[in-house]
């Protein structure tokens, strides 16, 4: 769709920008270090040129910790590693994307991304400042025909040269429309303010964590602060490493790498930015008959009234993020949702009285009152109904209890009449022991 193909067209044409830029700051750079290695004289030349590097005190300290010293000896390089980083984080970033299909996420990083690569455009041609490396690692990094076809390209006029120049940087578009806007050191020159290479980690970075979180809204907010701490960690790693590097391998001034930090940061999370994307993605919900659907069902008869009303008060024009990284405003962290709506919250929450949102809550009153007595009836059935199981319960009960009652007296008369008769029974024997005793006694009385 040319919803999604647009952004990127915008991305690329703003690196065309980024890279022309580059380009003639290059040719500047060049063509100001020849005139002023001409004028120097003899052994003056080399520390003229050198002496014109500005002076960067955070790479000194980076280049004399014991950290730049044990990663000497590995066999990559710091510079593949960190790129191997900062591009499993963007690969990571477009799976998200083509994954969940959000256009506000894509729209809204190419956008930041592309007003970033204009601005650094701008600037690279506006203001002309010395190599980071120094005159001698440009002339390294350019090379013999780098410095010659620089050299040629500042001379030369005329369309020819003006139509290689911009074939050139065509080339230079395409080779960083993969790293989102990042240079090549080796094709070019005074490189300076911003770091394109930190602004672009930056957005990438806080555009993933921002997908992560909204991904984790209805977990359990124990998983999901221990997932955010994850992630967030792991970014910050990347943007940690990646800072390192372009400092400490003078690839740019340290004031080049934290002025993107915050630079980043603060256009990412502009509410122009944010609006424009979530504008963007609503014309394409509608082109693909999305937003009419969605449309007839919310206004349909089976949707609350009383939502109605608050509907059209609180609906959320976009959101902005603002990355816990964000010091000093670490407290004020998270997400804030724009609206159209101005006054305080107290009047924005504030319902508003037209005679159809008084229809509404007149007709759902109705609604309620209805349900309520229906409730109470069946409340009072429900009532009825139980206390006759309960009389019937107890009607049951008391015919149990007088039968087991008269059972038992039934019961006590039969032990009573078989306890007479045993003592009957005993006293006629009784009497029968004591016959037969005195027959005993007159038999044995008897003489002889």
């Amino acid at each position: 769709s040319h919803y999604w193909l647009a952004p990127a067209v915008l991305l690329a044409l703003a690196l065309f920008v980024q890279n022309a830029g580059l380009y003639l700051a290059t040719c500047n750079y060049v063509k100001h270090a020849d005139e002023t290695e001409g004028r120097a004289v003899g052994l003056l030349r080399g520390a003229v040129l050198e002496g014109s590097t500005l002076d960067d005190p955070m790479h000194r300290l980076l280049k004399s910790s014991k950290l730049a010293e044990s990663l000497e000896g590995l066999s990559w390089t710091p510079e593949i590693w960190v790129d191997l980083l900062t591009d499993l984080a963007t690969v990571v970033w477009l799976t998200w994307v083509i994954r969940s299909q959000d256009l506000i996420l894509w729209t809204r990083l190419l956008l930041s991304a592309s007003l970033l690569a204009s601005l650094k455009g701008f600037l690279a041609w506006s203001t002309v400042l010395p190599d980071s490396g120094g005159w001698a690692v440009c002339k390294r990094r350019l090379g013999p025909d780098g410095l010659m076809y620089f050299r040629a390209v500042s001379q030369a006029s005329g369309l020819a040269s003006f139509l290689a120049s911009l074939q050139d940087i065509a080339l230079l578009t395409v080779r960083s429309l993969w790293v989102m806007g990042r240079t090549w050191p080796q094709q070019i020159c005074a490189d300076t303010v911003f770091s394109c290479t930190t602004s672009s980690s930056v957005l990438v970075s806080v555009s993933l964590y921002e997908s992560v979180r909204c991904a984790l809204l209805e977990r359990r907010p124990e998983r999901r602060a221990t997932v955010l701490g994850l992630t967030g960690f792991m970014l910050f790693v990347v943007l940690l490493a990646d800072v390192s590097l372009a400092v400490g391998s003078r690839l740019h001034y340290s004031l080049d790498v934290f002025l993107a930090l915050p630079l980043a940061l603060l256009v990412y999370g502009c509410p122009a930015i944010a609006l424009a994307a979530c504008y963007w993605a609503e014309a394409a919900a509608a082109d693909a008959k999305i937003a009419a659907a969605s449309l007839v069902q919310l206004t349909a008869e089976s949707r609350d009234p009383s939502a109605d009303t608050t509907a059209d008060i609180a609906a959320d024009l976009g959101n902005i993020s603002v990355a816990p990284c964000c010091v000093p405003f670490c407290s004020e962290g998270g997400t804030y949702f724009l609206r159209d709506v101005p006054g305080n919250i107290d009047d924005v929450l504030a319902p508003r009285w037209t005679q159809e949102s008084m229809q509404k809550h007149a007709r759902r009153v109705a609604e309620m009152s209805a349900a309520l007595d229906s409730c109470r009836r069946r409340r009072q059935e429900a009532e009825a109904a139980l206390n006759l199981q309960k009389e019937k319960a107890l009607h049951c009960a008391d015919n149990r209890r007088k039968v087991f009652e008269k059972l038992r007296t039934q019961r006590k008369a039969e032990q009573a009449q078989a306890l007479a008769n045993s003592r009957k029974s005993v006293d006629l024997e009784q009497q029968d022991i004591a016959r037969l005793t005195r027959e005993l006694a007159r038999y044995q009385d008897r003489p002889e």
